[in-house]
């Protein structure tokens, strides 16, 4: 089996192997937040990789607390590893020419959220499941996700009607995050400053 230097495979990974039982915490959220606690420790010792400090993925349900911007803008989002980019919900786009590069001033589909001006990306075409070829642009974006500082290529749709207004896909959670379908919202939203 391959595997990227410096990355760990999940059974090569102790901290994903931790029980309930085998310790005695209360439920899954001590669980998590002593994996951050003990990730921080370790990479205040200068071990500290892309994920959690061992090099293992942190463990996160299905569905987490994100935040995306400055100021922080909390925000539901679903982790898909069926989907190879992350999508934002958003609303009032508009692309428009900023010292000879292009921009996207949009507003996050959640709350009273307020419109964000970012340097446009690149654009791309998405084919979601029976219907046609959609071409959306795509920015980047900082996304704080599990208690981890990640920027993550976004791109930008109306998911009106949606159970969550953000996917968080394979990109951006490759060797930081691993995925419990069984669970949600087990992690911590809050991100160190940069």
């Amino acid at each position: 089996m391959l595997k990227e230097a410096g990355k760990q495979t999940l059974s090569e990974c102790p901290a994903l192997a931790l029980a309930p039982t085998a310790m005695s915490f209360d439920d899954d959220h001590e669980i998590n937040d002593m994996r951050l606690f003990l990730s921080a420790m370790i990479a205040t010792l200068g071990s500290h990789s892309a994920g959690a400090a061992d090099g293992c993925p942190l463990v996160a349900g299905w569905i987490e607390t994100a935040t995306i911007s400055d100021p922080p803008l909390a925000i539901e989002a679903k982790l898909d590893t069926g989907a190879q980019t992350s999508a934002l919900g958003s609303r009032d786009l508009t692309v428009f020419r900023r010292n000879g590069t292009e921009w996207v001033r949009f507003t996050p589909q959640v709350g009273d959220a307020r419109p964000i001006e970012t340097p446009l990306t690149r654009w791309t075409r998405v084919r979601r499941a029976g219907a046609p070829l959609d071409r959306r642009p795509v920015v980047t974006l900082p996304l704080c996700l599990a208690g981890l500082a990640i920027t993550a290529e976004v791109t930008l749709t109306d998911r009106t009607g949606l159970d969550v207004p953000m996917l968080v896909g394979r990109e951006a959670l490759a060797g930081r995050i691993a995925v419990d379908p069984g669970r949600d919202h087990v992690t911590v939203a809050t991100c160190p400053r940069r």
